[in-house]
């Protein structure tokens, strides 16, 4: 309720970062049975400080570098890789669409090769890869971020929690969490939106039409069996049908 309601009042402090807070301390005050990160992840997990900094740790082949090692981890890797240069791409329209800007080839090769970088750099110190997300990107604009700086301020602001505030983030209730990104997730869906895009490409033309059939598809193999999955059906069902409508 707060992350739709507080952005009618002001806007000065991010809704979503209001309702946490509130909610934390709500339960914290009443002894809410509200189960926390802590209790879910492990207090040790939210000890903090600058021992949780990670170190390099290099390229290290911990697996016997054969061509069997290679048909288990590049079918892996391509999925990832694809999933990630797709939602990053895609979370660059959303920022496009609410901004009511548009993206070039030009922008989109340096959002990727930032990709590449980051997940390089991430990985030579034990980390795993990322990408941009459209939950998170959408969130962001929600709290009046509109530009270059707010992701820096994201970067900065994720890690000085994890080095000074872990244990307050530790006893934020995951129901308030799971709030939030529920309403982020209704802002992602746009139900009138979507029922007006579907009924406009039954009645467009047909490739209109293989698009949204593919776009169902893409969704419910998405949900049943995974990601790249539906990704990949979704694409070919997409080229399939513009080459048999060509014919």
């Amino acid at each position: 309720f707060v992350p739709l309601a507080l952005p009618a009042i002001f806007t000065a402090i991010p809704s979503s970062l209001v309702a946490v807070i509130f909610t934390t301390v709500l339960a914290q005050a009443f002894a809410l049975p509200a189960p926390t990160l802590a209790q879910a992840f492990g207090a040790s997990t939210f000890n903090g400080g600058l021992s949780t900094l990670p170190s390099f740790t290099g390229v290290t082949f911990g697996v016997p570098m054969s061509l069997g090692t290679l048909s288990i981890v590049a079918p892996v890797a391509v999925s990832i890789a694809l999933i990630s240069v797709l939602e990053t791409l895609l979370a660059r329209k959303v920022v496009a669409a609410e901004l009511k800007t548009h993206t070039s080839d030009v922008q989109d090769d340096q959002a990727l090769c930032a990709l590449s970088v980051g997940n390089v750099a991430s990985s030579l110190f034990g980390g795993f890869g990322g990408c941009g997300l459209i939950p998170n990107t959408l969130l962001n604009l929600q709290s009046g971020g509109k530009g270059v700086v707010s992701g820096v301020t994201y970067s900065l602001s994720l890690a000085m929690c994890v080095l000074f505030a872990a244990p307050l983030i530790g006893s934020i209730p995951l129901a308030s969490l799971a709030g939030v990104m529920l309403t982020v997730g209704l802002s992602t869906v746009q139900p009138v939106a979507t029922i007006a895009g579907a009924k406009a490409a039954m009645k467009g033309a047909p490739m209109d039409k293989v698009e949204f059939v593919a776009l169902i598809l893409t969704g419910v193999v998405c949900y049943f069996v995974d990601m790249a999955s539906g990704i990949g059906l979704g694409v070919g069902v997409t080229l399939l049908g513009g080459k048999l409508l060509r014919r």
